[in-house]
């Protein structure tokens, strides 16, 4: 799918960038060590031998800044399901049962159910590796599947605990060439009951900074966003995640110097994810 046609219209233009220009905001999950600042021993740690049926509902609207600072208004949504298994030794599994996008994506090849995610459990988070999928749909869900699990410090939470991660990557956001700096402070709130059963209520508030360069045929031109992420999970005494909010809130400014255009917009973004468990320590 291309990123720009360098004869559209503004309007055009920012209609075709939309679908991919932020893919790349949620990232990876961080892979410096948190440091928690509490001397509270822990209780939680994330837990293994365990599978569940997940949902994910997302909602995003789009701000965009036309010329004449006339405003317009685009929604989008998905809905997705999904099969996970987290093995005793922490090999993990994300299977696509279903997924709904509004609107279609016009020249998207849309995933087959049963396309597969594969990952780890590392203690105090989650790396994924790989997915037998390809595609811009593919890539949006990655950047969702990246949210799923909270990031830790290694020796598991306790109500109260505090602890921050920072996290400095490279990229690519379609034609763009990336590097992305996010800063993260965690709260662990006290215990609390999750539908009826015993848990801890985990906050995250991320800032985001992303900055890029890229080229279409000899018409060269940059990027850069700035946003915070606020994600709620909602995790069981025994390790296993109940349910994920997320709100965010990203401003990206295009640049392309031999038209002297800028295109600024802003993108906000709703979604829940709930993991009903199935049996545990064994694959469904």
């Amino acid at each position: 799918m291309r990123f720009l046609d360098l004869k559209c219209s503004p309007r055009k233009l920012l209609a075709l960038t939309f679908g991919t220009l932020l893919a790349a905001c949620g990232g990876k999950p961080p892979v410096t060590t948190p440091t928690p600042t509490t001397s509270r021993a822990a209780t939680v740690r994330m837990a293994m031998g365990w599978s569940a049926a997940v949902t994910l509902s997302r909602n995003d609207s789009i701000v965009l800044t036309m010329p004449g600072n006339e405003t317009q208004l685009q929604q989008t949504s998905r809905r997705a399901a999904f099969t996970l298994t987290v093995d005793q030794r922490g090999g993990m599994t994300l299977r696509l049962d279903s997924l709904s996008l509004v609107p279609f994506p016009e020249r998207a090849s849309i995933p087959m159910v049963g396309t597969v995610w594969t990952g780890r459990m590392l203690g105090n988070r989650v790396e994924w590796y790989a997915t037998a999928g390809a595609g811009p749909v593919i890539e949006n869900l990655t950047t969702d599947i990246a949210g799923f699990f909270p990031h830790l410090p290694a020796g598991g939470v306790s109500p109260s605990s505090r602890w921050s991660d920072t996290s400095t990557s490279r990229g690519r956001v379609d034609i763009f060439e990336t590097s992305e700096r996010s800063t993260a402070n965690w709260v662990a709130g006290a215990d609390t009951l999750i539908l009826g059963q015993p848990g801890l209520l985990i906050t995250e508030e991320r800032s985001l900074e992303q900055s890029g360069k890229g080229a279409e045929g000899s018409m060269t031109m940059s990027m850069t966003g700035q946003g915070v992420r606020s994600n709620t999970y909602y995790l069981r005494t025994s390790g296993e995640i109940s349910s994920v909010t997320r709100r965010d809130s990203m401003a990206v400014l295009i640049s392309v110097p031999a038209s002297h255009q800028l295109v600024p917009t802003t993108r906000f973004i709703r979604s829940k994810v709930v993991f009903s468990p199935m049996m545990r320590g064994r694959t469904p």
